[in-house]
């Protein structure tokens, strides 16, 4: 612990202890006095009637009611899950066509590369032509 609370012959003080002790007791007492303060009454800061249920005041759901907004939490989240199914479809959709554009792209540059190729061919066959006529 801290040297503070120590006696001057090296043993442990007992006052902070003592003091935690009847700060303690000081604390239930005033909570039980609170207590009993609220419940005379009739319910205490929090709603709750003393012995520990809710209060009249407070309006019960029945059954029904309870079905109903269960269902009104049901219906949210598959209006929820729907809209996030319509989202990805739609940025699938728009993938698609950026992955056609990409497809038309290449195979416009593979038509001009087979263009190229076959230019650079025809001189070469034309060499080999008079090679062998040679």
């Amino acid at each position: 612990m801290f040297q503070a609370f120590r006696m001057f012959d090296g043993r442990q003080s007992p006052w902070p202890m003592l003091l935690a002790s009847g700060a303690a007791v000081v604390l239930l007492a005033c909570s039980a006095f609170a207590r009993a303060d609220n419940c005379a009454g009739g319910a205490d800061a929090t709603g709750n009637d003393c012995t520990g249920g809710q209060a009249m005041s407070v309006r019960e759901l029945s059954e029904a009611d309870s079905h109903l907004l269960y269902l009104r939490g049901q219906a949210a989240l598959a209006e929820l899950r729907a809209a996030r199914a319509k989202q990805r479809m739609l940025d699938a959709a728009a993938k698609v066509k950026a992955e056609e554009a990409e497809l038309k792209i290449t195979e416009a540059e593979l038509k001009t590369a087979r263009i190229a190729l076959s230019a650079a061919e025809k001189p070469k066959q034309g060499y080999l032509a008079a090679a062998k006529a040679r």
